[in-house]
């Protein structure tokens, strides 16, 4: 029995020393898995933080690149806006406000501080009512007066525009909304990218012409001379298609933008400021054929309806002459900054009971018109493979090209002519070259001053398009959407469009070609 016993007692002993060993080979694996879950740990850091920390690097850690080129003036504005205490004439907006007032005639006549509180289509209204907000004081004045389109009468919100105006001047993020901090999360990385870019090479954003931060004056207002209308047509048509039912239960990205200017209008008035909505400035020529009196004003009554604020400006007032214009449906010359800051100034005025105009209407500038032009290429070359219409602009006769003959369409490289039947060809128009299915190589002709925001459209095979030598970006109007309505209008994904490689970096900075950023290329040397 006590062999058994101790047999049964070894065995016991024997056993427990082999279960202690199976514990100790049961403990490996997962040791094993610990070291695993570290060295994956490692792995997922490396692939995810560590990129994200060198963007935030090169976001906050760089000298900044954008903060004297013409989005670097929201710094300069803000600081306006939030160190002005005393009562002001706060005007808001996009780029019609920056290129379209006289604050200081405006300042002169209401005896009131003015700011101005426009930039950049590109930034969007949102970002101007958000940042405007920590500026509001009581006694404030507040012009409401965006674009009329689809991006600025919206809540839109460009993250890699926004991380660019707010280049060196981050403090601007406390007061931009979370709703968009998706959005600057999206644009951080391409804007990285291109801060690197700059620091490694040395180099800067470039500007052109009125678009440098240089020509803002110290009330934000673009003081670039600006004596004539230098484009040879509009740069797209103007509607009033923003009308909505706001009881129908479906909300537009008009009325969701309408109830945040109402949420805007009532943060205003609880902090003692009169919050008021004016138009801008619109090129009568740039008024699209649907438009009509009734459209318009269906629109006017719409608008006084919906917001909560009063209208205090006549929209007649607000269509002028094409004269009045510069380089846009929306920028105006000289001139034309006189014409819309005195319209403002009578706005204002008749608030008060005031009738009294600023200026004699008989003592306004007339519309200066188009700036003479110089000599036009000649050469008709070609003029058989493609289409044309006539337009008449600024009383001189030019054509578009509309499309493509059917020796045309046969083609797979093709030079626009400078001329047709005498007269200059200087537009391609939407869906120029549709159904150009063999079509691979396009070259613009000289005359071009003019590409709309579809004219690659449904041309499955084109991949190259080449610009003139020696063009510069102002040279060539397109919409500041272009980019956009190539990339969902059916143009062929790896177009390319071709520009001399020393305007290269204009052309990416400019105010309208930037959204053609992800189309542009150098050409070769």
């Amino acid at each position: 029995m006590d062999n058994e016993n101790k047999s049964v007692c070894g065995d016991s002993a024997e056993n427990t020393e082999i279960g202690g060993s199976a514990q100790k080979s049961s403990d490996t694996p997962k040791v094993r898995g610990g070291r695993w879950f570290l060295k994956c740990a490692i792995i997922m850091l490396s692939v995810f933080l560590l990129p994200a920390l060198t963007v935030l690097t090169v976001i906050f850690l760089l000298n900044p690149v954008y903060n004297e080129t013409f989005v670097g003036e929201l710094y300069e504005k803000y600081s306006l806006l939030t160190e002005t205490e005393e009562p002001k004439i706060v005007i808001v907006g996009g780029s019609s406000v920056a290129f379209g007032i006289d604050s200081a005639l405006i300042e002169q006549e209401m005896g009131m501080k003015v700011v101005n509180f426009g930039l950049y289509a590109d930034l969007g209204t949102k970002v101007m009512l958000d940042l405007s907000r920590s500026g509001i004081n009581e006694g404030d004045i507040i012009i409401l007066a965006p674009e009329l389109n689809g991006q600025t009468l919206s809540l839109y919100f460009n993250g890699k525009t926004a991380w660019q105006a707010l280049d060196g001047s981050f403090e601007m993020l406390e007061y931009i909304d979370s709703e968009n901090y998706g959005a600057l999360i999206g644009g951080a990385l391409s804007f990285a990218q291109d801060k690197l870019g700059y620091a490694i090479t040395g180099t800067l954003p470039e500007n052109d012409g009125a678009y440098k931060k240089e020509n803002f004056n110290e009330y934000g207002d673009n003081i670039y001379p600006r004596p004539y209308n230098v484009m040879s047509g509009t740069a797209g048509d103007v509607n009033f298609d923003f009308i909505t039912d706001f009881n129908d239960g479906y909300d537009t990205d008009y009325e969701n933008f309408i109830n945040y200017v109402n949420d805007y209008i009532h943060y205003a008035t609880v902090k003692g400021a009169k919050v008021y909505y004016s138009f801008c400035p619109i090129s009568g020529a740039a008024l699209s054929k649907d438009v009509t009196e009734d459209k318009i004003d269906a629109y006017y009554e719409n608008l006084r309806e919906s917001l909560d604020c009063p209208v205090i400006s006549n929209i007649y007032d607000y269509i002028l002459d094409d004269g009045y214009f510069f380089d846009t449906e929306f920028h105006l010359n000289d001139a034309g900054v006189v014409m819309r800051s005195v319209s403002l100034i009578n706005d204002l005025r008749r608030l008060d009971g005031n009738h009294t105009v600023a200026i004699p209407y008989d003592k306004l500038p007339p519309p200066p018109g188009h700036n003479p032009e110089g000599s036009e290429a000649d050469g008709e070359e070609g003029a058989e493979y493609f289409t044309f219409e006539s337009y008449a602009y600024a009383d001189k006769t030019y054509y578009r090209v509309t499309g493509l003959s059917a020796a045309g369409l046969a083609m797979e490289e093709l030079t626009i002519p400078n001329k047709y039947q005498g007269c200059a060809v200087k537009q391609i128009a939407a869906n120029a070259f549709s159904g150009s299915s063999e079509l691979k190589r396009l070259f613009v002709g000289t005359n071009i001053s003019f590409i709309s925001a579809e004219a690659f459209s449904g041309a499955s095979s084109l991949t190259e398009v080449y610009l003139p030598d020696g063009k510069r970006p102002a040279d060539i109007s397109v919409p500041n959407s272009m980019a956009n309505a190539l990339a969902t209008k059916g143009c062929n994904p790896d177009l390319k469009i071709f520009v001399d490689a020393d305007k290269f970096e204009g052309y990416i900075a400019d105010y309208n070609w930037g959204d053609y950023s992800d189309f542009l290329a150098k050409k070769d040397s």
